[in-house]
C-alpha cells in the first residue's frame, strides 16, 4: 500500500506550501519544446515506460525486461482512474505517448503525454463533454502520431515531470500533482537519457 495513502498528516503551512505549486501544466511553450517529427522510436530500442500508480513507480522498460525503476513518484491529487474531465486532478489510466519534452519547464523537465487518447475521446463524446469536431481532431492525432487537443473538456497538459523549485518534502509524503506524474528532480535528470518523443507510456 502506498505510504500516500496511509493517512499522514501534513502540517497546515506545509499544505499552504503545497498550493504555490499544485498545478502540473506545462505552460512554458516556444520554440525551446521539442515535438516528434519522426515514427515512434521504441520499435527499434525496445524502450518504453510503465507507471504503477498503486505502488508508486516509474519503470523504464526495455520490452519486457526492467532496466531502471524510480519510486516514491507522486500523481494526482485525487489519485489515478479514468480522467473524466479538466480539473479533476486525476492523473489518467491507460495507453500514450511521449507528445513533447521540455527542457525548460517550471519542474525541471516535462514529458508531455498524448491525453486525451482515442478511448477517452470516445467515451467523452458519448457523454456530450466533447464536440464531434473535438473527437475528429483527437481521433486524428491519434492517427497521426501526434499531439490531440489539450483544450477540450476532457483536460490536457498531462505529463511526467519533476519537482522543480517545490519542496521535497511535500513530493515524498503527498501526491500533489494536478494529474500529471511527478519524480524529484535528480530521478526526472536520470530518466532524460531513455525518453524519446514518440515512445510508448503505459499508467495502470
Amino acid at each position: 500500500m502506498s505510504r500516500r495513502r496511509g493517512g499522514v498528516v501534513i502540517p497546515l503551512l506545509v499544505c499552504l506550501t503545497l498550493l504555490s505549486f499544485i498545478s502540473c501544466r506545462d505552460m512554458s511553450g516556444g520554440l525551446r519544446i521539442k515535438r516528434p517529427v519522426t515514427p515512434p522510436l521504441e520499435s527499434i530500442s525496445g524502450i518504453w515506460i510503465r507507471v504503477d500508480t498503486r505502488k508508486d513507480t516509474l519503470t523504464v522498460m526495455r520490452d519486457g525486461s526492467v532496466v531502471r525503476v524510480f519510486d516514491n513518484i507522486a500523481i494526482g491529487s485525487s489519485g489515478a482512474r479514468e480522467k473524466t474531465r479538466r480539473g479533476d486532478a486525476v492523473t489518467p489510466l491507460g495507453t500514450f505517448r511521449i507528445g513533447w519534452v521540455n527542457h525548460y519547464s517550471k519542474f525541471n523537465f516535462f514529458y508531455g503525454i498524448t491525453y486525451p487518447n482515442l478511448t477517452y475521446a470516445t467515451k467523452g463524446l458519448s457523454r456530450g463533454l466533447i464536440t464531434k469536431s473535438e473527437f475528429d481532431q483527437i481521433s486524428r492525432a491519434e492517427r497521426l502520431g501526434s499531439v490531440p487537443p489539450q483544450n477540450t473538456n476532457l483536460g490536457g497538459h498531462i505529463g511526467i515531470h519533476g519537482v522543480g523549485r517545490g519542496s521535497p518534502e511535500i513530493h515524498r509524503l503527498s501526491n500533489w500533482t494536478d494529474g500529471c506524474v511527478a519524480l524529484d528532480n535528480q530521478q526526472i535528470e536520470e530518466l532524460d537519457r531513455w525518453i524519446v518523443p514518440g515512445m510508448t507510456v503505459v499508467i495502470k
